[in-house]
């Protein structure tokens, strides 16, 4: 089943809840299905193996100038799709997640002064393998470490509005971005029209 969570504060994602049908491991939240998370504060990573257990859709909103995870510490997740903030975001959301596995990436909206940083320990997919845009950020970096990020054709690429943008493969995979206004391209196999395999 679902789970949607709302409330106020910081919330960090411990070793201590167990939501859903599966019985507290030692990872965070680990749920069936789906799960939300809507609240005003931040999103922290505790001292769990995974903070995020999901196999379908993750939909994280956090208020203005809150973060989901660290730069050192960013919130660990298996995660099937992967949406975060809202359609109107404002401010500056610093977000950094690291995916155990491939994840289908629907809605990244932070706003222009924010970091986004996605890693996944497989491919990076558009979820509605359509052209509209996934990410808006102010600089995006995705990280691919066992396959690519988007994939060829208009459908499949990552569609990004951010200032700066930077991808890793490292393990050869591809990165088949379109970027609508990038002023600074980072990273590996990024041709100057945004697309490269």
């Amino acid at each position: 089943s679902d789970v949607f969570l709302t409330g106020t504060g910081n919330v960090q994602f411990g070793s201590t809840i167990a939501l859903g049908t599966v019985a507290a491991t030692s990872d965070g939240i680990r749920v069936a299905s789906d799960f939300t998370f809507t609240g005003t504060g931040s999103i922290t990573e505790g001292s769990s193996a995974l903070g995020l257990v999901v196999p379908g859709i993750v939909n994280l909103n956090v208020g203005a100038a809150n973060d989901i995870g660290t730069a050192l510490t960013p919130l660990r997740t298996t995660a099937g799709t992967l949406n975060v903030g809202l359609a109107a975001a404002v401010g500056g959301r610093n977000v950094f997640i690291d995916n155990t596995a491939g994840f289908a990436l629907g809605t990244v909206n932070t706003g222009t002064a924010s970091t986004v940083a996605l890693t996944a320990g497989g491919t990076i997919t558009d979820a509605a393998n359509d052209a509209l845009i996934n990410v808006i950020a102010g600089s995006l970096t995705l990280t691919a470490t066992a396959g690519a990020v988007g994939a060829s054709g208009t459908a499949g690429q990552i569609e990004t509005d951010v200032n700066t943008l930077t991808a890793f493969t490292p393990a050869s995979g591809g990165v088949f971005v379109n970027e609508i206004d990038t002023t600074t391209v980072n990273g590996q196999r990024i041709t100057s029209n945004g697309i490269a395999k």
